[in-house]
């Protein structure tokens, strides 16, 4: 098994904590106990989204990007915000706070395998990576502090609290379930993680055409390929001008061939699992290997 380097873990090292986060936010506490919870809990995700910082930075300066990094960096980064918003579901349970932490906890979700499934469309089907901008970026940003904000501001308000009772020796009436920060840092986390989706959306929705085919380009390099191939098992060496007319020829064959195939793409793309598993393809009479047709 190959060396693990330090950016891959730091990596690994984020996706612990994600449990780690998990077990101690649901911990049933009460009392001041629940405020302890709340400041481990936000200690550890602060400290995992430095890891996140950490690791992309030394990847790319020390040359250390690997697959593993690009594969699980991504999916450490959902799993640790989407499992911090779980903890502070739980967290915030019966306050006027834990309905705009569900719809917050679906946008984010639904935005991220929105950009993940473009992400892996774009890719495979036309080479094009796409790379996190700077509304990406922001969007990270604003989701650490949101969430770091709900952990922490509880706990701001009660250390606030007690200190101004105990000077003033007297009970305040101070409402708990009122906090600005929190539904502030919120609400831009959920307006940037709405943008950077749209954005990503309009950016590269030229590369999912729904009339693109692979099968469709494979067919037609197969019929150019396999016709040349034909004409050329029959002409004898013969000078260079004749053999530049027969080439000509051939490829204007193959080419009337290729063309012929776009008529016919909407039906093969529906009969493609079956096409697939056939061992010959027939092209004008002529039979053409499958191996020829899957390069």
């Amino acid at each position: 098994m190959a060396k693990m380097n330090l950016p891959n873990k730091l990596t690994v090292l984020r996706m612990c904590l994600v449990p780690i986060i998990l077990v101690v936010g649901f911990i049933p506490v009460s009392g001041i106990w629940s405020y302890v919870s709340l400041v481990v809990c936000a200690v550890l995700f602060i400290g995992a989204s430095i890891t996140d910082m950490l690791d992309g930075k030394i990847a790319r300066r020390d040359n250390l990007i690997t697959d593993f990094g690009k594969f699980m960096d991504p999916v450490a980064d959902k799993f640790m915000v989407i499992g911090a918003l779980f903890v502070l579901l739980f967290k915030y349970r019966f306050t006027n706070l834990e309905l705009w932490i569900i719809i917050s906890l679906i946008i984010i979700v639904f935005r991220e395998l929105a950009v993940t499934s473009m992400r892996l469309v774009a890719t495979s089907g036309s080479g094009v990576v796409l790379a996190a901008n700077y509304l990406g970026k922001l969007k990270t940003v604003s989701q650490i502090v949101a969430i770091s904000t709900l952990f922490l501001e509880p706990v701001l308000q009660y250390v606030v609290k007690t200190v101004l009772e105990t000077v003033g020796g007297e009970k305040l009436l101070w409402r708990t379930d009122i906090l600005p920060l929190s539904w502030l840092s919120l609400a831009f986390c959920v307006v940037m993680t709405i943008w950077s989706g749209l954005n990503y959306i309009l950016s590269y929705w030229k590369y999912l055409d729904p009339e693109k085919s692979k099968m469709a380009e494979n067919i037609k390099f197969s019929a150019i390929f396999y016709c040349q191939s034909k004409i050329y098992q029959y002409i004898p060496p013969i000078p260079p001008a004749p053999a530049i007319a027969a080439f000509a020829a051939a490829s204007a064959a193959g080419s009337f061939l290729s063309a012929t195939t776009d008529s016919v793409v909407r039906i093969t793309d529906a009969m493609e699992d079956a096409f697939w598993r056939a061992e010959r393809v027939t092209f004008a009479g002529s039979t053409i290997p499958a191996f020829i047709i899957s390069q």
